[in-house]
């Protein structure tokens, strides 16, 4: 075999396991000073049979702020998870093809009854993170259950302008399609949605927080 071919095949290897070091430093910075649960630590949201459990032990209740930005985060995953359920919201998914991910060779697709009835489904107990992830708003990490979200998105649902007040609601619904595991992965993925070909707005887990925001925004106009 060639030499030059050699090299350059080996160069390529340590460059991809760089790029792989660098990945996994700056996805491990997103989580710097979490706290893990303890049972004790996650709260029933909700008093339905179906309601998700959430572990709050990353905010610190002995401060004012961080007492509002829980009941920022209860109210708008009520919020999401009743818009799950509201028929306005399955209207603008069912009889409809949608996109699961766009990382593969050709896009992975899905109806909309399949999407309706995978957010139905949710079997939710993470914790929830108020801090920042690295070039994002929100990160769901599926293998230890929990969601990162910027703390200044949360603080923003308590805006009296309505768009900014629903951010929150969108940044949740979109992370919670994350949740939705088949055959051990996750089965609506953002990776690839930047790419030519990709369609975004049919782009599952970007479709629904979109939706899910665009029906909260309606019912809250109407309180105005």
């Amino acid at each position: 075999m060639n030499v030059n071919k050699v090299i350059i095949k080996k160069m390529k290897l340590i460059s991809y396991i760089v790029v792989l070091i660098l990945l996994f430093s700056i996805v491990g910075c997103s989580w710097k000073g979490y706290k893990l649960p303890s049972d004790t630590d996650y709260e029933r949201v909700g008093d339905t049979d179906d309601a998700y459990f959430i572990g709050f032990q990353n905010f610190d209740n002995s401060i004012k702020k961080d007492k509002v930005r829980v009941d920022s985060v209860k109210q708008a995953i009520l919020d999401v998870k009743n818009i799950f359920h509201d028929d306005s919201f399955k209207s603008i998914f069912l009889n409809k093809s949608w996109v699961a991910s766009c990382d593969g060779n050709s896009l992975e697709r899905v109806s909309g009854n399949e999407v309706i009835t995978d957010l139905l489904s949710l079997n939710i107990k993470i914790s929830f993170f108020p801090k920042k992830p690295f070039l994002a708003i929100g990160l769901t990490d599926t293998i230890n259950n929990r969601i990162a979200v910027d703390p200044y998105r949360i603080d923003k649902h308590n805006e009296e302008e309505i768009i900014d007040a629903s951010l929150l609601i969108e940044t949740i619904a979109h992370e919670f399609t994350h949740m939705i595991i088949e055959n051990g992965n996750v089965k609506y993925r953002d990776r690839g949605h930047g790419k030519n070909g990709c369609l975004q707005n049919k782009l599952v887990s970007y479709r629904v927080g979109k939706a899910v925001q665009a029906v909260w925004i309606s019912k809250n106009v109407k309180k105005i």
